[in-house]
């Protein structure tokens, strides 16, 4: 993944993070407003509205600079294979195409030649060249599954 890809990757995973908070902000200026439509005079109760409301749903998750909202799997639907597939490599040790891996020049393999007395140019008579081999689509899923492992925050056990 080039670091353009992974700035583009980022920056949207940004903008949808800023659309949840923006939401979630949203959502409390209207359960405001239903409060104040609610309180003495309206004929209800609604600060207590409004702390029954905040008790049953689930905390709005407060996110540092160096934490991101991300998907538990890569999907195609979810648009990471697309961004991903092709990102990743290796690199591997390769037998030279030049020299068949003997090290040799081609020109003294190909003629028996005695008297050339070099090594294969391709690869300085190592008899292999360093390759870069694509990550596959299934080690991607699974490299990111471990990381989600890793990272989830283990689930609040309540005490009492």
């Amino acid at each position: 993944m080039n670091d353009e890809s992974i700035w583009r990757a980022v920056h949207r995973i940004e903008a949808a993070a800023d659309r949840i908070c923006r939401a979630g902000q949203q959502a409390e200026e209207a359960a405001q407003r239903i409060a104040g439509m609610l309180e003495p005079g309206y004929g209800g109760n609604g600060l207590r509205l409004i702390e029954l409301l905040e008790e049953a749903a689930p905390p709005t998750p407060k996110l540092s600079a160096d934490h991101a909202v991300l998907p538990l799997r890569l999907t195609a639907e979810n648009g990471a294979k697309g961004l991903m597939i092709g990102e990743f490599f290796v690199s591997t040790r390769v037998v030279c195409d030049a020299c068949e891996g003997t090290g040799d020049h081609p020109e003294r393999r190909a003629t028996a030649a005695k008297d050339v007395d070099e090594d294969c140019p391709d690869c300085a008579g190592e008899g292999w060249t360093v390759g870069k081999v694509e990550v596959d689509w299934t080690t991607i899923k699974a490299i990111w599954r471990k990381a989600v492992e890793h990272f989830t925050a283990a689930p609040e056990v309540p005490h009492g």
